[in-house]
């Protein structure tokens, strides 16, 4: 296939659905397939009027009927379509009847989600598909995209799509593409990377160096040039494989064959493997939430760079193997990476984890991508299957785009994902099938984050994301309050085992003559809102608790109006309301610059704990061996510890999670610890510091409906500060302790 040239129109004329539109009736979408014949449309499920394709009416469900069946009967679709055109007809409906089964593609090298929520899934030779939620649609070079081979996506302010393909970028905006190539500043028109900066300017890699867009044109930008003492390359050292921009908003620039540079908006600093960089040829560029740098290369493994130095990992660390193509870190901490030909490596901070064909990422028992219709291990023969993209949804849903088709991760599971689905998308029915019922509700406020804007202007919004095992809710509020001050909240709420109940826990920072202040209570569905009780106590006045209640109000999906009501002592009355919407362009996170920096009073203990990972071996009482490990943040503005803890039988991929929180009372010196676990468990209860600061003892209640059961629990400082855990089956520590963790930097 000829890639774009000059020539080619600046726009495409096909009217084709806008990015951020969806059929609205089956009646919509049967005329776009019949009026769009180079269309591929080949998923259909219920839409807008609750209808599937069964309900297309009868004449025009034979109309679809006799298009497939004479598409299956005739000769093959090429010679079909050149016939009909010779004919001066309008060629047939390439409906592609095909097993539902079928992959999506033969090689998914790109997934993205813009902020309609559409899905958009770049192949290796099919151009992109589009799937937004009611049918999935193909668009190619026919339609107007630049190239067929697509290597990036992203979407700009004004909504518009962006993709980068082998012939050029295509802007895709109001059902229309605007191709931009060599005629319009691009050094070549294959691209190979593409990224959106915080300033809203586009960068490529091409095939000849870098470019930016300014305006309607690209500019080049060059790279410095590095002298390497044995050259080696896939294409060339011009080529740019990886784009990414870190949280100082420096741009980091993957080369094949010269390493990475950065640039600062002044200057470049190039890395290269004299500096400890793990290979010259950079296929992937990642910063994680610790803000350090981590650079996948083709064949020197994976690079951890913490501003200082290089830390490289490579198989005989424990990767799938030395060719790294793909780095993601999810919400919950956890990196992904993709080794070529060898599935995916996850990374807990301790070690790293094979994941392939033995926990389902093969396409072996699958149909062939090539159209074959037999089975891929019979035709092409078994192979590790190539992960060339990891995307997070904004629900937290993982997908992963293979040679071969389309991977989606749903619990421990990875579930292939073909041209009839099955799909996810937002909190349906099935993403909420092993969620609580009494938790539910708290679904609809997953994903994005929900704005108030005050009548002085400022803005505030919450964030809400799910906790371990989906048992639990944690939302977390940001920005200046009403008047300008900083202001944050955080609160969880969890289920009670054994009931229908949800607690609450909610936390906010000092607030003048009131102080800290500690709420608890229980939160429920009442009707068509959502109510909060809670006893609210704050540290200036911790003889007169406050009753308080905050009652969510819907308007739809992204629109709620949340009030607070207090009693009075004349019964309850509303003293403040907002209005929030939700968004899914997510703000900057304000600085935090309230409370001490590292833990002090009470939880001075963990100083030397927080912001580093922990590893061990723990024993059960049943003389079972866990190997697990444990990061500790610090929330200075509400001075909490944070421990997410990830355990496992030993050499076990499939990993158990926990997040236990120790939280300084308001009314006291102790402070309250909270246990949530992936398998719904919560602990609760109270704990002091002891052993001249270096020992922490308490008593967790674990609750199972009207049952309690009171475990005594030890957290010691050894001698060298490596942690130690202790739990027991009663108070009095008798016996071999139900867990014994300990700990080591």
């Amino acid at each position: 296939m000829e890639m774009a040239s000059a020539s080619r129109a600046d726009y495409a004329r096909n009217e084709l659905p806008d990015a951020g539109s969806a059929p609205s009736t089956p009646e919509r979408i049967a005329m776009h397939q019949l009026l769009d014949s180079s269309v591929v449309a080949v998923h259909i499920t219920p839409v807008s009027d609750g209808r599937s394709r069964r309900s297309l009416g009868r004449g025009r469900f034979a109309v679809a009927l006799t298009v497939a069946l004479a598409t299956m009967a005739s000769a093959p679709a090429e010679a079909q379509l050149a016939a009909t055109a010779n004919e001066g007809a309008p060629p047939a409906i390439p409906l592609m009847p095909a097993a539902p089964t079928r992959p999506l593609s033969a090689y998914v090298r790109e997934v993205f989600q813009d902020r309609s929520g559409n899905y958009w899934f770049g192949t290796n030779d099919e151009g992109v598909a589009r799937y937004d939620g009611s049918i999935l649609v193909f668009l190619n070079t026919t339609h107007g995209l630049a190239g067929n081979a697509v290597r990036g996506i992203v979407q700009s302010a004004d909504g518009a799509v962006w993709i980068a393909t082998d012939g050029g970028v295509s802007r895709y905006l109001d059902g229309r593409f605007r191709n931009f190539t060599v005629a319009d500043g691009l050094s070549d028109a294959s691209i190979w990377s593409m990224v959106l900066d915080h300033t809203g300017t586009i960068w490529v890699g091409t095939h000849e160096g870098v470019c930016r867009l300014v305006g309607e044109r690209f500019v080049a930008f060059p790279l410095p040039r590095v002298e390497v003492a044995t050259p080696e390359s896939r294409f060339s050292p011009k080529v740019v494989f990886a784009i990414g921009e870190d949280r100082a908003g420096h741009l980091w620039f993957g080369t094949d064959g010269e390493g990475v540079h950065r640039f600062d908006g002044k200057a470049f600093t190039s890395y290269s493997t004299k500096d400890g960089l793990g290979g010259m040829m950079v296929r992937a560029i990642h910063e994680d939430r610790r803000g350090r740098i981590w650079i996948g290369s083709d064949g020197g493994g994976v690079s951890c760079y913490d501003g200082t130095a290089f830390r490289t990992f490579t198989s005989r660390d424990g990767l799938s193997n030395d060719r790294v193509f793909e780095i993601l870190e999810d919400r919950t901490g956890t990196l992904w990476l993709s080794t070529l030909g060898d599935g995916l490596s996850r990374y807990d901070g301790t070690r790293f984890l094979p994941i392939g064909k033995d926990n389902g990422l093969s396409f072996d028992e699958m149909p062939c991508a090539c159209g074959s219709g037999r089975l891929t291990k019979e035709c092409h023969g078994p192979r590790g299957v190539h992960v060339q993209d990891i995307f997070e949804d904004r629900d937290g849903t993982l997908w992963f785009g293979c040679s071969g088709g389309l991977f989606r991760r749903d619990g421990e599971a990875f579930v292939h994902v073909s041209r009839d689905g099955p799909w996810s998308r937002g909190t349906t029915a099935s993403e909420t099938a092993s969620v609580p019922a009494s938790l539910v509700p708290f679904a609809t406020m997953i994903g994005g984050e929900w704005r108030v804007t005050f009548a002085s202007g400022t803005t505030q919004f919450d964030r809400w994301r799910w906790g371990p095992g989906r048992h639990s809710v944690v939302a977390e509020t940001y920005g200046p309050d009403a008047v300008g001050n900083p202001w944050r909240v955080w609160s969880v709420y969890y289920r009670q085992p054994g009931s229908n109940d949800v607690r609450l826990i909610s936390l906010h920072p000092p607030a003048g003559a009131l102080g800290r202040g500690v709420a608890e209570g229980t939160a429920a569905k009442v009707g068509d809102r959502m109510v909060a009780r809670t006893t609210l106590r704050q540290s200036g006045r911790v003889e007169q608790p406050r009753q308080i209640e905050t009652r969510w109000e819907f308007h739809g999906p992204d629109a709620y109006r949340a009030a607070l009501v207090e009693d009075s002592g004349r019964g309850f009355e509303e003293f403040v309301a907002w209005e929030y919407t939700r968004s899914y362009e997510l703000s900057a996170l304000p600085p935090i610059a309230e409370g001490a920096e590292r833990p002090s009073g009470a939880l001075g203990f963990a100083r030397d704990l927080v912001g580093r990972t922990w590893c061990g071996d723990a024993q059960r009482g049943d003389g079972a061996s866990l190997q697990a490990s444990v990061t500790f943040d610090w929330i200075p503005y509400l001075g909490v510890l944070r421990a997410q803890i990830s355990f496992a039988e030993k050499d076990a991929v499939a990993r158990r999670s926990m997040e236990v929180y120790l939280i300084p009372a308001a009314w006291s010196e102790a402070f309250r610890i909270l246990v949530l676990s992936d398998s719904g468990g919560v602990f609760e209860g109270d704990a002091t510091v002891a052993g001249n600061g270096r020992e922490v003892a308490g008593v967790l209640n674990e609750r199972t409906g009207e049952t309690t059961v009171q475990r005594a629990l030890r957290w010691t400082l050894e001698a060298d500060g490596a942690p130690r855990v202790r739990f027991w089956s009663s108070v009095d520590m008798a016996g071999t302790p139900l867990l014994d963790l300990v700990l080591r930097r």
